[in-house]
């Protein structure tokens, strides 16, 4: 049985995910499976692929730190930041939140940091980072999905709070969503559902994508 939380797929096709204790990658195409060497403590919510596909950023639970790896699944270097919800900036950068003040860009080669936005998102609820494309920067919290470019921000999807979701932009109109229900009729027995749709942010509109 595959248990896994999150997979991400690589420039270089492959696919990392988790299942039986271990991580994995396996090609696009169901061929070569290949176990990494990850050690046990390393977070499985968070394996994403830099760009050019040869290495991952993930997290070590016990250290709370954020860690890169290499494409086998080695810790090669540890970061002075602990945070699941980083992203890829660049084949070196990484994009991470800087307390509740705006966003940060570490270079992974000169080890610092840089003030990539000082844009404060005023919620009473912490944001995430979803993703990031075209030097704009997508993040959502229990209001809303918002996109920053420039110190600006712009609320993408506002029904966020109703139906949890993951969002990832196709185009400058369109988004890939994923979203997340949860039946809370029997507190002792909740049930969360999930859907994918095509979001349009100019219209608010969705269209469901039958999965056969």
């Amino acid at each position: 049985m595959v248990s896994f939380t999150t997979i991400d797929f690589s420039s270089k096709g492959w696919v990392v995910f988790r299942a039986d204790n271990a991580f994995q990658k396996i090609k696009s195409n169901g061929d070569s499976l290949t176990v990494l060497n990850t050690p046990n403590n390393i977070n499985s919510n968070l394996l994403r692929w830099s760009p050019d596909g040869s290495k991952l950023i993930s997290s070590n639970i016990s250290l709370n730190k954020n860690v890169i790896l290499d494409e086998m699944g080695e810790v090669i270097q540890e970061l002075p930041f602990g945070n699941q919800h980083v992203f890829w900036y660049s084949n070196h950068e990484i994009i991470h939140p800087q307390g509740g003040t705006g966003f940060n860009v570490y270079n992974l080669n000169t080890e610092q940091s840089s003030s990539w936005s000082n844009v404060n998102l005023t919620s009473s609820s912490p944001y995430e980072i979803s993703y990031f494309k075209n030097n704009k920067l997508y993040v959502s919290n229990q209001d809303a999905v918002y996109e920053i470019e420039n110190n600006t921000i712009s609320v993408i999807d506002s029904n966020f709070q109703t139906y949890d979701a993951i969002m990832q932009p196709i185009n400058e109109e369109l988004f890939l969503v994923q979203r997340f229900i949860t039946d809370i009729v029997d507190p002792c027995n909740r049930k969360i559902y999930s859907y994918a749709s095509i979001y349009n942010r100019n219209t608010q509109t969705e269209k469901m994508i039958q999965i056969p």
